[in-house]
């Protein structure tokens, strides 16, 4: 009888560490992702906090001029500055599309009050809307100044974002 009560006290704790082993990978990845952990009566949140550091260190990027001389900038569209402007309406569609799938409307909407209605009825997770937010800033704050190399970056921070 004791040796059921002990299979029974040690049944979930072993299935738990079951799983962790055969899943070791996945789990070590995603710990090693994890910013910060708070628990309480509301249940666990996670921060990704490596992530949105990332993203906002590639916005400092952005913002400092490529040079310190005095050149003046064209008034013409460079390439760059053509491609970031299609990445911003791709990046924009992404959004609007996600949304509509979701069934929200999104007519009349700022990308912001979006994203935040978006996470408030839980289809984006708190840390995917702070990336969205951080790579709006970003998009929104690149000068005519922008590399394709700082476009690139963006492609990249843009492609990280996992709207599921």
């Amino acid at each position: 009888m004791e040796i059921l009560k002990l299979i029974d006290i040690l049944a979930w704790p072993l299935t738990v560490l079951i799983v962790l082993f055969g899943f070791k990978k996945y789990v070590a990845g995603v710990i090693k992702r994890i910013g910060s952990i708070q628990a309480g009566a509301g249940g666990i949140s996670l921060t990704f906090s490596e992530q949105i550091e990332q993203a906002k260190s590639r916005l400092a990027e952005l913002k400092r001029p490529e040079s310190t001389s005095t050149k003046k900038i064209s008034s013409t569209l460079t390439p760059a500055v053509i491609e970031l402007n299609r990445v911003k309406k791709s990046f924009t569609h992404t959004i609007h599309s996600f949304a509509q799938k979701q069934g929200v409307k999104v007519e009349n909407k700022s990308l912001y009050t979006l994203v935040e209605h978006l996470k408030d009825e839980g289809y984006l997770h708190t840390d995917t809307a702070n990336m969205i937010f951080v790579v709006e800033q970003v998009l929104q704050k690149a000068t005519p100044a922008v590399t394709m190399q700082q476009v690139e970056e963006l492609k990249l921070l843009v492609n990280e974002i996992d709207l599921k």
